[in-house]
């Protein structure tokens, strides 16, 4: 017999008073992350551009027992991407390029480079593939790449669709960007992040990443595993560069995506350029709701971490926050920080606990399973000795037991629920029910 977790959420609640932001409430959700041993990250609340909370929950290393705090820097995965879209538009607010410079200009080798614009790259609209959604990106992940070896892979991925024609999110749109600003600027990134963003906005504890420097309070990943944290390995900061190398802290990423988003970095005809969503992407941006009210900003993920960083209400309220173990759900901590500044109730997670289900049970769901619903194939493994699932394009993410034929990934608030001895899957996500067939 194995052990697997068994998510549950108790809704607790915590009072709402009268002020501009519920500190009593926040402090008992913090305190009581950390007591019951819920996750890992930090957090911050800006009002006005300015910090009025900040807090952090967890370890940074488990192995040696270090704490997270609100100083300790995080890889913020796709939010890098936003640093990266606001360098480029910079340089083309400095006439160094445009919205419509071809691609072919720089790397005419990558298909269709006549026919993608630096537009396109910024919002994902260039129908390159995304090459962290291969099959076999796990096996690399881990390896240092030169510049030549990284435009190698890129220049063999095939088109998903014509240039400009749809939206697909792909992790080469920037890290071409990268490339390209470092082309224009004749310098590295790194100079171009410090020249037009960390410096003049005084972000501390924002660079371009590398190895994790745990003496230099920098935080490791795990995923929470059968009542373990179990250590991540690092992607090597040499393949996703601007679109996902940046190490930052809560607080730098709150005081950056206000600054951004006030017109304090860029024109306002540019920001009103960058905030136009037209399918789900605007240029670096992306829109979120909470309650009735619409954000601008981008999430992240990168080996066990994820990230977090919105404004809302007219930049009003700003809520940033990074994980290092994602076993608190981003939605649930992002509603309970939005909740804390409108005189909402917020609710408090239990601690997983464990259930025995048999490897012989667990085989039986071991296979591949499609539906005529949506265009995904899930596929369910055991690795070590833990139940997987990876649909079509997507990282493979451990699965919680809460019985022998139910199954669920609290993080994404995914449900799986196996029917007829395995023949048949339903996967529940956002109150929706997609019934799948094994294959």
């Amino acid at each position: 017999m194995k052990k697997i977790m068994l998510s549950t959420l108790c809704m607790l609640s915590l009072t709402s008073f009268a002020q501009e932001v519920n500190k009593k409430s926040l402090d008992s959700l913090f305190t009581h992350l950390n007591q019951q041993k819920i996750g890992a990250g930090s957090v911050s609340i800006f009002k006005n551009g300015k910090e009025v909370y900040a807090n952090s929950y967890g370890n940074r290393d488990y192995e040696n027992s270090l704490t997270n705090n609100t100083e300790t820097k995080f890889r913020i995965g796709s939010i890098s991407k936003t640093f990266t879209a606001t360098l480029i538009l910079k340089l083309i607010e400095e006439n160094k390029l445009s919205l419509d410079t071809k691609l072919s200009k720089f790397y005419p080798k990558v298909l269709n480079s006549d026919k993608i614009t630096i537009k396109d790259l910024l919002r994902h609209t260039s129908g390159i593939h995304n090459i962290t959604d291969d099959v076999d990106y796990d096996s690399w992940l881990s390896t240092d790449f030169s510049k030549e070896e990284l435009l190698s892979k890129i220049y063999n991925l095939k088109s998903d669709f014509d240039p400009s024609s749809e939206e697909g999110y792909s992790n080469p749109n920037y890290i071409l960007l990268s490339f390209i600003i470092e082309d224009v600027t004749k310098k590295p990134y790194k100079d171009a992040l410090q020249k037009y963003i960390t410096t003049p906005l005084g972000l501390k504890n924002t660079k371009v990443g590398g190895k994790i420097l745990d003496q230099k309070n920098e935080a490791k990943s795990y995923q929470y595993i059968n009542n373990n944290y179990v250590l991540q390995p690092e992607t090597s900061m040499s393949i996703p560069l601007g679109a996902g190398f940046i190490v930052s802290t809560s607080s730098d990423l709150n005081k950056f995506m206000y600054s951004l988003l006030s017109g304090k970095i860029l024109k306002e005809s540019t920001l009103q350029l960058m905030k136009k969503i037209n399918e789900t992407a605007g240029l670096g941006l992306f829109k979120d709701t909470a309650d009735s009210s619409i954000g601008f900003g981008h999430t992240g993920g990168i080996d066990g971490f994820s990230s977090y960083s919105f404004c809302f209400d007219n930049n009003e309220f700003c809520y940033s926050f990074i994980k290092n173990v994602d076993e608190y759900s981003t939605s649930d901590l992002k509603n309970n920080l939005f909740n804390a500044t409108h005189s909402k109730n917020i609710s408090i997670p239990t601690k997983s606990t464990s259930f025995a289900v048999s490897n012989e049970v667990l085989k039986q769901y071991t296979n591949d399973y499609s539906s005529v619903e949506i265009p995904v194939t899930v596929k369910f493994f055991i690795e070590n000795n833990n139940l997987m699932a990876q649909a079509t394009g997507q990282r493979a993410f451990p699965l919680s037991a809460t019985s022998n034929t139910e199954f669920e990934f609290a993080a994404a608030k995914i449900k799986i629920v196996f029917e007829e001895n395995g023949n048949k899957m339903n996967l529940i996500q956002n109150g929706k029910t997609f019934n799948f067939n094994k294959n």
